[in-house]
């Protein structure tokens, strides 16, 4: 077994210094951090609500209530029916997730969109379509409708598949409002609708809770959710290509409870961090001093490759100090968590050969400077990686990632170091005061530990273990292990010949969460995944969320009011490409 261990330089020669502020003055114009602020942009697109818009994907609102009034215009050119030429019966009016009306006198309807409106709303002038983008598994909702100020009936307990449908009306033609679907019953009706008489159709689903997504027309992800100290407040981190200064940016968002961006409240913004490369954040944290910080990966760095990326902001996210660290080659950070003297990091690092990585540890003091660095090794051209690290009760700290040679050759990776990051190797003596030991397990195909955390008599992590040829599929992993190592139990789960893997485990006072992506349960693609599991792993819940495309976790977080909040990416809502996905639940994983 072989370890390698890598420190940090300790200085520069006067020709090194000289040389480095040249390149650092070279590169200034172009790896310095921007960012800017859409509230402006949200606040236009928002006066802006009138029929043929769109909302701007920057602000989007969760669907408390939506009020569609819609006033009839007699149409001339009727077929032999007395229908407008290019109508069709039960065209969809409202469906839970995708609306669509493409009757002619629909198109010189008026829309008004009254209260808080929310995931997207569009309507196309040109072939009549107005599309809804909700979501959630969430039931509970409550649908009315009226004929001029009259209440005909009131349908609760609205389930996903929810269709409300507008047949061909004109003058005095019945309007056909659809087949309501609620589990197993089902109700059918018709109503008059003549010319000037309004048809309002509203939607509550106040009773179903938290989701948000925002985005513009590229790919924006969030890796990290966090709850503020200033009440009803979150903050998201991820990555975008949707704004900034081109390619791939950072950004930090701060969103209100209902999970919006609200152009109204300046105690919300949205900003963005990089340069015309790309820079993808991975993990971002609250800090004891209010603000936050962040790291990732840029190839804007001065050593040449890819370089870990650190920025550290205050509470508003404007930037107190940017580093990049790392050597010649590929070098990234997934994850760092602040210690009472600075940061501390990890990813992997590029070995000087060439022919591999390892897992990285680095802790940077409390302005970026590199105090030590250490990497992490068993095979000599191996792959290694460090996805999630803590701080331990005896000082030091475990890490958790993978270890292997390759696609059909990884196992989880699990290193516990003393204060200072080593472990027992040749030529290395760690704090006897803290455990120290590197273990692998599960080997196989590609598998990987993405969390980890302590717990009492140990730890416990989550990740993804894959079977190997034809299938190529994954099982989420759960397991506790003891102080030294040794597994105490693990469990899978998944169906076989599906994906499934752990994004991310916290832990509670009696239980651990766990937020997962799953094509074993739920639509076509993935769908986000939240499992309740007791201190030894057993499932007391699981619960999932999404709509009928890809819908992917990075993040759970607990909340002060025993709720939960995840984030991710969706390509189920919003716009074109992917756009970030937060959702609020309580502590049974329910919508509040």
């Amino acid at each position: 077994m072989i370890y390698r261990l890598r420190k940090a330089l300790g200085g520069f020669t006067l020709i090194e210094l000289i040389m480095t502020v040249v390149i650092l003055g070279i590169i200034a114009t172009v790896s310095i951090p921007k960012f800017i602020d859409l509230r402006s942009d949200a606040t236009a697109k928002k006066e802006a609500y009138t029929v043929g818009s769109i909302k701007d994907g920057i602000y989007i609102e969760h669907t408390r209530r939506l009020i569609l009034d819609m006033t009839p215009q007699y149409i001339e050119n009727l077929d032999d029916q007395g229908y407008p030429s290019n109508a069709s019966a039960s065209t969809p009016l409202f469906d839970h997730v995708v609306t669509g009306i493409t009757a002619e006198w629909e198109k010189t309807g008026e829309f008004v969109y009254k209260g808080p409106t929310g995931r997207e709303y569009a309507y196309n002038p040109d072939d009549g379509t107005f599309g809804i983008g909700s979501g959630g598994n969430g039931g509970g909702a409550t649908t009315t409708w009226s004929i001029s100020g009259t209440t005909q009936t009131d349908v609760t307990s609205l389930v996903e598949a929810s269709v409300v449908s507008l047949g061909r009306a004109i003058s005095d033609v019945p309007v056909s409002l659809g087949v309501f679907n609620i589990g197993s019953d089902m109700f059918e009706g018709e109503l008059p609708l003549g010319p000037g008489q309004s048809l309002s159709i509203t939607h509550d689903k106040s009773s179903v809770g938290l989701e948000s997504v925002f985005g513009g027309s590229g790919i924006d992800k969030a890796y990290s959710i966090l709850e503020t100290t200033d009440d009803g407040y979150y903050i998201v981190a991820g990555q975008t290509t949707s704004y900034g200064n081109g390619n791939e940016d950072y950004f930090l968002a701060k969103i209100n409870s209902d999970g919006v961006l609200d152009p109204d409240d300046p105690n919300t913004w949205f900003k963005t961090y990089g340069g015309p490369s790309f820079d993808r954040c991975y993990s971002a944290k609250a800090t004891s001093d209010g603000g936050f910080i962040m790291t990732g990966q840029t190839d804007a760095g001065i050593t040449g490759g890819t370089d870990s990326f650190v920025i550290k902001t205050n509470a508003d996210g404007e930037v107190q100090f940017s580093k990049t660290y790392g050597g010649n080659g590929y070098d990234e950070s997934f994850d760092i968590i602040e210690v009472s003297d600075g940061y501390v990091f990890t990813g992997e690092a590029e070995i000087p050969s060439g022919d591999g990585n390892d897992v990285i540890l680095t802790k940077i003091s409390t302005t970026g400077e590199n105090l030590w660095s250490n990497t992490y090794g068993i095979s000599g051209n191996g792959l290694e990686n460090g996805y999630s690290v803590k701080e331990t009760s005896d000082g030091g700290f475990i890490v958790s990632g993978y270890s292997g040679t390759g696609w059909d050759s990884n196992s989880l990776f699990i290193i516990k170091t003393d204060d200072a990051g080593l472990v027992d190797a040749p030529g290395y003596t760690p704090n006897p005061a803290c455990e120290t030991f590197t273990k692998t397990y599960a080997a196989g195909a590609w598998n990987q530990a993405n969390s980890i955390h302590e717990v009492s008599g140990g730890y416990v992590f989550g990740g993804l273990v894959n079977s190997e040829e034809p299938d190529w599929t994954s099982d989420i992993v759960l397991a506790k292990i003891d102080t030294t190592g040794q597994e105490v139990w693990s469990k899978q789960i998944g169906e076989a010949s599906t994906d499934d893997d752990c994004s991310e485990i916290i832990v509670t006072d009696d239980s651990i969460m766990i937020a997962a992506r799953t094509k074993s349960f739920g639509a076509e693609g993935y769908d986000i995944m939240v499992i309740k599991a007791d201190m030894d792993g057993n499932i007391d819940w699981s619960k999932l969320y999404g709509g009928d495309d890809d819908d992917r976790p990075k993040a759970i977080t607990a909340t002060s009011d025993n709720g939960f909040l995840i984030a991710g990416d969706t390509k189920s809502f919003g716009a074109d490409g992917s756009d970030v996905y937060t959702i609020k639940i309580n502590s049974e994983g329910d919508f509040d």
